[in-house]
């Protein structure tokens, strides 16, 4: 390969993308309208030379791309599609265009580069992302089958659980329903059956993976956090190293307020919608389940939630519980000791739900005859762990 210094922006589809090389002076070398993702290794070995960058926005397949990217030798960076997409000509948008833009946009520093995940970060991210999609199947079905029977007139008696098998049926035996409905009614049981069943599967996957990483596991002694908060954390944040310091990870996870400036005008106001939005939804989650619970858990961490609360209002007292449970996530990564650690109490009831997340046969498969052994090594290891 040539010695050269060249900007070469990337507009990536699935199947195909189109390139523009320019200088860094911003002029224009070449444009390649559409490649072929099959002729890519092709491509490369045409038109990239040494001390070549090529520069592409984050989508569905763009650490993939740039995998093969750097390994033909080449570097390769990754922007923020957020930031990249706010800029645009509204009178001309073409996948040539958006490639110079996208080359323009890497030279004039307005978006930040995105870090390329590790194999390990990227299966745990698929992992997460399919749970958070079967937790939306799941609420989807349900409501489908209050819907289908509100439509058909079926009263279902208070108290009593619509999705026991007991209650299923009752449904299904019902005399006001037809054959038909009552086809229907089964078929969205048997939905509902398999998003049950697939959350478990999942459930159990991320469980495995926590116990083999020490640094995961210890994240479930902290107040809030339980296996898949912990395992949503560590699938985020990757290399943890790569925060110099707990509050670029708690913004990373978008736990800041927001700041608006304007002259003599300055307001802080309530938490975006940027960051990583699954694992924020977990911490949020956990800090509401912290101030509800019992005044044993929790100690001096609670109370000050709860005190907050009352001045300010139960939302932002979310908000601030679930920030500082991010930033304690940064000290259990790096090693550090807490001071948002559980009673072994509570710890030991936790490890207790992950052997039953993971199952008998799971354990004895990875050396533990019984559910008992393991959640003794469990329990020595989180004590003796920072």
């Amino acid at each position: 390969m040539k010695e050269s210094k060249r900007i070469i922006g990337i507009d990536i589809h699935p199947r195909c993308f189109a390139a523009a090389a320019l200088t860094v002076n911003k002029r224009k070398i070449w444009l390649h309208a559409r490649v072929e993702m099959t002729d890519l290794d092709h491509w490369l070995e045409k038109n990239i030379s040494l001390g070549d960058v090529l520069v592409l926005e984050s989508g569905s397949n763009s650490f993939s791309f740039a995998k093969k990217v750097i390994a033909h030798g080449a570097e390769c960076i990754v922007l923020d599609s957020v930031k990249v997409g706010k800029i645009s000509k509204s009178y001309l948008k073409t996948d040539k265009e958006d490639a110079v833009k996208i080359a323009k946009i890497y030279l004039s520093g307005l978006a930040d580069e995105v870090w390329q995940p590790d194999q390990k970060t990227v299966m745990r991210r698929q992992v997460l992302s399919k749970y958070t999609q079967n937790k939306k199947t799941i609420i989807k079905t349900k409501n489908m089958i209050k819907c289908f029977l509100t439509e058909n007139g079926v009263q279902f008696p208070k108290g009593k659980k619509l999705y026991s098998e007991k209650s299923r049926n009752m449904l299904l035996s019902h005399s006001e329903l037809e054959m038909t409905q009552k086809l229907l009614l089964a078929l969205l049981y048997e939905d509902l059956d398999h998003a049950l069943k697939t959350k478990k599967t999942l459930a159990k996957i991320m469980a495995q993976d926590l116990i083999s990483d020490e640094n995961a596991m210890g994240l479930i002694k902290l107040c809030g956090i339980r296996t898949i908060c912990a395992f949503a954390l560590v699938a985020a944040a990757g290399d943890i190293k790569r925060f110099p310091t707990p509050k670029k990870f708690a913004a990373y996870l978008g736990l800041v307020p927001s700041v608006q400036q304007s002259g003599d005008n300055k307001r802080h106001g309530s938490i975006g919608k940027g960051g990583r939005k699954e694992t924020r939804t977990f911490l949020v989650q956990g800090a509401q389940a912290l101030l509800k619970s019992s005044d044993i858990y929790g100690g001096g961490f609670k109370r000050w939630g709860r005190a907050l609360a009352t001045r300010k209002g139960t939302n932002v007292a979310v908000s601030a519980l679930a920030r500082k449970m991010a930033i304690a996530a940064w000290y259990q990564m790096n090693g550090y000791r807490t001071n948002i650690h559980i009673p072994e109490r509570n710890l030991n009831v936790k490890i207790q739900k992950i052997s039953v997340e993971i199952g008998k046969d799971v354990l004895r498969e990875i050396g533990y005859d019984k559910p008992m052994d393991f959640r003794a090594e469990m329990t020595k290891k989180l004590v003796d762990v920072a």
